[in-house]
């Protein structure tokens, strides 16, 4: 005998209310929304997928001996204050991580005075000039302006206050005639009027009056760049010597350090400097002493550039730095 089963009559499906489906839908819309922004304030946010057949970023970079975690940073990573003054030095990590030093020269005032002057596409030891004044007497310069003598075409000594002035380098001999010819005495100092296309940008002691330094004798702290070096120090200096130093060698461009075009060069000893001016007048560096110079020594120090930060005065003062009376020559 067949068993029918009935579930009563056939009722016709009544479609839900337009209201009730589109409320589902806003309701969904504003709870994804929620949890996006709850995302965001709590400092999570989705980490974005490659898209198909794209491989992440960092598997396409060429593997190397030295991590540097700041190499993809924009160059504004480093905080820059409001005034040059308040770039007191440079420190990777913290201070107390390191020895810091004050190199004072009481007597950088009384020595050689320098006028720097750049192009308006100039950088530091790039397109530019030093002005210095006085600089020793040389039986072989000329007695007079009419007379002055352009050594090669990276420098113009003259006669100028009963003694001679200098200016050196890399835009050309008639450039450094021209600023040589714009250059005046006020105060036994010198004062340059630019020629066309150039301008002055600091006036300052040849020799820095003061030098800070952070000292990184256990580089450790500084990760693999580190220990790739050796003994790494940082320093921020005040002065045209500086510049003018590195127009008497052969520096090497070195990339951007924080927005600045940077040099590699041996002023300041050690193996290598790796140098920038982060505000006119002012030269920042990362040096180091121990490894030979080669590639692998240039990245590194690279890399701890991008990773500086600079202290302000009272910062610097904080870190209760030693000082050290020196003459504070290049080299």
């Amino acid at each position: 005998m067949e068993e029918v089963l009935d579930a009563g009559p056939d009722r016709p499906r009544r479609p839900r209310p337009r209201w009730l489906v589109v409320g589902l839908i806003l309701g969904a819309v504003l709870l994804a929304g929620g949890l996006a922004v709850a995302s965001i304030l709590d400092g999570r946010q989705p980490t974005p997928r490659p898209a198909a057949g794209v491989e992440p970023s960092a598997s396409r970079q060429p593997a190397s001996s030295t991590t540097c975690p700041t190499d993809t940073m924009p160059s504004s990573g480093m905080p820059r204050p409001k005034r040059a003054l308040e770039v007191s030095a440079l420190v990777i990590g913290t201070s107390g991580q390191a020895t810091t030093l004050t190199r004072l020269d009481t007597t950088a005032r009384q020595g050689p005075w320098t006028v720097v002057v750049r192009r308006a596409d100039g950088s530091l030891g790039r397109h530019g000039a030093v002005v210095t004044f006085p600089v020793p007497a040389d039986s072989s310069r000329p007695a007079n302006m009419a007379g002055a003598v352009a050594r090669g075409e990276g420098s113009v000594v003259w006669a100028l206050g009963g003694t001679f002035a200098r200016v050196r380098g890399d835009v050309g001999g008639a450039a450094l005639l021209a600023i040589a010819e714009g250059t005046t005495l006020v105060d036994r100092r010198p004062v340059v009027r630019p020629p066309d296309g150039f301008e002055v940008v600091a006036s300052a002691p040849y020799r820095p009056r003061v030098v800070h330094e952070v000292r990184y004798t256990d580089n450790r702290v500084l990760g693999a760049a580190g220990a790739t070096l050796g003994f790494v120090y940082t320093g921020v200096l005040r002065g045209g010597g500086f510049e003018d130093q590195l127009y008497a060698g052969q520096p090497r461009s070195a990339g951007v350090v924080h927005g600045h075009p940077a040099v590699l060069s041996t002023v300041m000893g050690g193996n290598a400097t790796l140098a920038w001016s982060p505000e006119p007048g002012v030269v920042a560096y990362v040096g180091y002493s121990g490894r030979s110079l080669d590639d692998a020594a240039v990245a590194a120090l690279g890399c701890l550039a991008r990773q500086t930060r600079p202290l302000t005065e009272a910062q610097w003062r904080a870190a209760a730095p030693f000082v050290e009376a020196q003459t504070n020559d290049f080299g």
